[in-house]
């Protein structure tokens, strides 16, 4: 066939595979379709391809002849590589090389698809339907395809579907072409007809699109200030009769994410204004706010309470928040611009970029929900706290340390009393005035055998004399051993109730100390439940009662770290926590590393585990060995709770290996025993569960009769 029919039949065939695929019809790929389509008589030299590549067709053609090896399955192999390696370029020239093989399939020639096999394929099986290159027959066939291919090139161009819906023109068509086309290009709502719901007066124009929000309803820009709804919901602003999707230049479409805790959206004025930028996410103040909604357009920034909720907000919606501290969320920024532009836009990760770096730690705000009712505050809105400083006291549990106070003075005075009788009981014992048995007391039987053996001797006298018998210095002497060994045996019963008084007095000693100690333990939590300590140091802003028995105080810090900024690698502002990062940490023992932290080394005690002491033996040893495994040589994140310290000046913290947090691998090894201490309690829940699984499975500790570390310690001291 001639070049121009293959040209037409290639431009044609191009543009019909690429209304039904949903390709592009971009000038180059217009041109490879082309060039493919002529690529193939690259074997003949006296065709257009031929006299460009000169010696090298003449080669072709003398070593393999016309429709041989360009026009075969080679040659198809060929554009399925450039296909692969040039992507839409190649797969144009593949669509038009192909097209040139099946046009020269209707000539009488034919094609040999299987060289170098000699079978040949032609189309129409009888001669009288082929056609001859140059005569009658092909002129007719390439007017009806130049036909057809001016008529089928603007569907071509906008896409079969797509040339469907702007034929429907209705709303969903133009929500599933933007949907079709993605955020890739430059989208526009052409609205022939249309209708503002507020005001009922009639809307015709071109809008970007910013999103689609529902199978029916697409947000366009309406103006500089306002966004629309375009669509067939209730929450719509304008409803369109009639209208359609355009799609216009290649953009690109850059997304960072801000964490805001501590900060204002001021500091997010350079990152939104001036471009096209969208703001999206959720964010808490540290009071309430009221906005009103205006009905003219798309509420980009909703408020519930004193947390905000951004749907696609510019900067011109956020100026009315501008200054004010934001205590905890997260916004995602979408920007967007034409490829080929200039983007500014410097992207933001959660991991610790640049853009994290500068912004800092310096003025977090930090919020602390305390279960105490507005009167038992000791501070105000705009006093400074220390960390540490008293900012309430609770009034109920000075009402039960009242009564603990009442209830140990009662106590005192009862062991009091308890041992004053027994002093009593035990000076009369031993002054032997009072009864031991139901003869009397022990002076008494001291007397008696007194009595009995003076009445001895002097029978023994007598008797010498010749006065009295034998037989009643015997019946003397029987009674003065019975007195004596009756003597003897009340001495023994009063030694034996002097120890059991002893033994008493030692139980009600024993008792009262470990009252006392009850006591103590009792006073010094009521005294911790009692008096509220501010955890942070900083001003309060905002004070606000949350209900049952609940208030909400605000706090802007001023510091109140013991780590240098460098230290920082992670935050969390949603828990109002950080993190720190470091390296091939030193295990002590079960539940304590050694770590270098700007330069100082500091002791990390893992939160929440206690395990078994280095002196309690194999245990000690196999639970010191469970957390080396664990984090020996490896990058471990150590992340912080309320209190950072405890009263040893050792570091509180969760220590994450591999995304695996070791404190609650410890426990689920059966390597440790939970052990809370308020206010570090943000995996308690977690925590209880690992220990549940070990108590269960009998891992480790629960297989094994160990003493608990807290005991262990206590017999030491």
């Amino acid at each position: 066939m001639t070049t121009g029919t293959h040209i037409v039949v290639g431009a044609l065939g191009y543009a019909i595979l690429a209304s039904l695929r949903g390709w592009g019809m971009e000038v180059g790929e217009i041109v490879f379709a082309v060039l493919g389509s002529i690529a193939p008589d690259a074997d003949m030299p006296t065709s257009v391809t031929g006299r460009v590549l000169g010696p090298v067709s003449r080669w072709l053609y003398r070593r393999v002849g016309h429709r041989t090896l360009t026009h075969s399955i080679w040659g198809i192999g060929v554009g399925v590589v450039l296909w692969v390696a040039f992507g839409s370029i190649g797969r144009a020239l593949l669509v038009g090389w192909v097209s040139h093989l099946l046009v020269d399939s209707l000539n009488v020639q034919g094609v040999r698809f299987l060289w170098p096999s000699r079978v040949i394929f032609r189309f129409f099986r009888n001669p009288r339907y082929t056609l001859e290159v140059g005569r009658r027959g092909e002129y007719i066939f390439l007017v009806f395809v130049a036909l057809a291919l001016s008529l089928y090139w603007p569907v071509g161009r906008v896409g079969f579907k797509r040339m469907m819906h702007r034929a429907m023109k209705d709303v969903a068509s133009a929500v599933m072409d933007y949907q079709d086309t993605g955020e890739k290009r430059e989208t526009f709502l052409r609205v022939e007809e249309g209708t503002e719901v507020a005001t009922g007066l009639p809307v015709v124009g071109r809008f970007r699109v910013v999103a689609a929000l529902t199978p029916n309803e697409l947000l366009v820009e309406a103006d500089e200030e306002r966004l629309w709804v375009v669509g067939e919901g209730q929450e719509v602003h304008v409803y369109p009769r009639r209208c359609f999707l355009e799609v216009g230049r290649p953009q690109r479409v850059e997304v960072g994410e801000f964490d805001l805790a501590g900060r204002t959206f001021r500091e997010l004025r350079e990152h939104l204004e001036g471009r096209r930028a969208y703001a999206i996410g959720a964010v808490e103040f540290a009071r309430a706010f009221v906005h009103l909604p205006r009905g003219d357009r798309y509420e980009t920034v909703v408020a519930a309470g004193n947390q905000i909720h951004l749907k696609h907000a510019r900067w011109r919606d956020l100026e009315g928040f501008a200054d004010e501290p934001i205590v905890r969320g997260r916004v995602r920024v979408k920007w967007v611009s034409v490829v080929g532009e200039e983007s500014e836009n410097a992207r933001v990760d959660a991991g610790g970029t640049e853009e994290e770096r500068r912004w800092g730690r310096a003025g977090r705000v930090r919020v602390v929900e305390l279960n105490v009712r507005i009167g038992e505050l000791r501070v105000r809105e705009g006093d400074w706290v220390e960390r540490g400083q008293l900012i309430a006291v609770r009034e109920e549990k000075v009402r039960e340390l009242e009564g603990l106070e009442a209830e140990a003075r009662w106590r005192r005075e009862r062991l009091r009393e308890q041992l004053r009788a027994l002093d009593v009981e035990e000076q009369q014992l031993r002054a032997g005035a009072l009864d031991v048995s139901e003869e009397g007391s022990v002076e008494g039987a001291r007397w008696r055998w007194e009595q009995a053996e003076a009445e001895y001797k002097r029978k023994v006298q007598l008797h010498r004399e010749g006065i009295v018998s034998d037989q009643e210095v015997e019946r003397a002497r029987a009674m003065a051993e019975a007195r004596r060994a009756r003597y003897e045996e009340l001495r023994g019963v009063r030694e034996k109730r002097l120890r059991a008084l002893d033994a008493r007095r030692r139980e009600i000693e024993l008792a009262a100390r470990a009252a006392e100690e009850e006591e103590r333990r009792r006073r010094e939590r009521l005294v911790r439940e009692r008096d509220v300590r501010s955890p942070y140091s900083g001003e309060i802003i905002a004070i606000e009662p949350m209900g049952e028995g609940k208030v909400r105080v605000v706090v802007r810090e001023r510091g109140g770290t013991n780590f240098t900024d460098s230290d920082l690698t992670d935050s969390t502002g949603l828990t109002n926590s950080y993190a720190l990062r470091v390296e091939n940490p030193r295990v002590i023992d079960g539940d304590t590393v050694e770590v270098r932290i700007g330069g100082k080394v500091e002791r990390v005690r893992l939160i929440g585990v206690d395990a078994p002491e280095i002196g309690q033996g194999e245990w000690g040893e196999r639970a010191r060995a469970a957390l080396e495994r664990m984090v020996k040589g490896k990058v471990v994140r150590v992340e912080f709770d309320v209190q950072e310290r405890d009263r040893y000046g050792r570091v509180l913290g969760y220590v994450w290996v591999d995304g695996e947090m070791a404190n609650e691998q410890l426990l689920r090894e059966g390597m440790a025993f939970l052990y809370t201490v308020p206010p570090n309690v943000r995996y308690v829940e977690r925590f209880r569960r690992a220990q549940e699984e070990a108590r269960r499975a009998r891992r480790g500790i629960w297989g094994a009769r160990v003493e608990h570390p807290a005991e262990w310690r206590r017999r030491r001291e």
